[in-house]
């Protein structure tokens, strides 16, 4: 956010809150997303929360976190070796997943990500570009587009019409053993 209360289109994470110890840039010019963002800082400060009394940023400290947890703290994060984790904002979002119903459907945060790659690589998106959104490295990014069975469309049909012949072949026999006896 600008002084003046703008919104920035492109926001670049510092190193030290990345996935990799890379800023990394964002890309917030979606308007679902600017809504989404507006309606969030219109809540942060009509609760006051990381808020001061002037009105450059519209009121909101441009120091403090801007992503707070239920308990109205910063998302605390776990130490891994060299890299940190956003643990509790990972928990969170799988409670998200879990109250929407999606967790019994096999959607967790790994698939998520994955399904961000592969539509980011299907619109177009070079591995370059992948690599600085997520944080993963080219190999990472290689793995996952692997995995996707729409670029392997032909095996995937050749499954899928494998069922619709057995299914059609079984009702053929059904037909035969009436003229049978």
């Amino acid at each position: 956010m600008t002084p003046e209360g703008l919104l920035n289109e492109v926001v670049v994470l510092p190193t030290s809150i990345t996935r990799d110890g890379y800023e990394r840039p964002i890309v917030l010019s979606h308007p679902e997303l600017k809504r989404a963002f507006e309606s969030y800082f219109e809540w942060l400060i009509t609760r006051k929360i990381n808020s001061y009394p002037h009105k450059h940023y519209r009121g909101l400290d441009p120091n403090s976190a801007l992503l707070i947890a239920d308990n109205l703290e910063p998302f605390t994060t776990q130490s891994r070796g060299k890299a940190i984790s956003p643990y509790a904002m990972n928990k969170k979002l799988d409670s998200l997943i879990r109250n929407a119903g999606l967790w019994d459907n096999g959607v967790r945060r790994i698939s998520l990500v994955r399904t961000c790659v592969i539509e980011l690589y299907r619109n177009g998106a070079c591995t370059t570009d992948i690599m600085i959104i997520t944080g993963f490295s080219e190999e990472s990014i290689k793995q996952i587009l692997t995995m996707d069975y729409m670029q392997l469309s032909p095996i995937y049909d050749w499954f899928e019409q494998r069922a619709g012949r057995k299914q059609k072949r079984l009702e053929s026999f059904k037909k035969r053993r009436r003229f049978m006896l």
